[in-house]
């Protein structure tokens, strides 16, 4: 088995398959691949919107790369826009932006920001800002994430496995 100091890239990825969309906020400590929809907060070291690929929402990360759609409010280091990219509806800022020829997009604004303006990726800070912790306690409380499976893919739990909340056992008719 490998340790945690020896994961390469590949162990690090984490893929929104093509027939799913998610909704909720994501943190994740490496690469974020998006083919199908995801409407939220994704907080990555990169995220990457693939052919196909639909983001509604927020995107920080140090590097957001877009082949297929966005709309929302990108803050990254790096925004690299591929030419079948379409990106509608969106605030850009960022250090540096690239695009290819033949990219569709529509911005509010993009602002160029000076070097390190924009602050790198930290698992622990994005954890922090997107799950507060609750008066009178010290240091992160984590809790569970919100991330959820609205239609199929990938990420669809396993038959059997116990609900951390008794509620989320109940029929979403007879949630309080």
């Amino acid at each position: 088995m490998a340790s945690a100091t020896a994961m390469t890239a590949e162990q690090h990825e984490m893929r929104v398959g093509p027939h799913s969309k998610q909704t909720g906020d994501l943190v994740h400590d490496g690469l974020v691949l998006i083919e199908g929809t995801v409407v939220g907060r994704i907080h990555a070291r990169e995220v990457r919107v693939l052919k196909g690929g639909f983001v509604e929402g927020v995107i920080h990360a140090d590097v957001a790369k877009f082949m297929g759609c966005f709309r929302g409010s990108v803050r990254a280091v790096t925004v690299l826009i591929g030419a079948k990219a379409d990106i509608q509806d969106a605030d850009i800022l960022c250090e540096s932006m690239g695009m290819e020829p033949g990219a569709s997009f529509e911005i509010r604004s993009a602002r160029r920001l000076a070097p390190n303006a924009v602050p790198r990726f930290d698992y622990q800070a994005s954890m922090a800002r997107l799950n507060p912790v609750a008066s009178g306690q010290n240091g992160y409380a984590p809790r569970r994430g919100n991330l959820s499976v609205v239609e199929g893919g990938a990420g669809r739990a396993q038959p059997g496995f116990p609900a951390a909340d008794p509620r989320d056992r109940l029929a979403p008719a007879m949630r309080g």
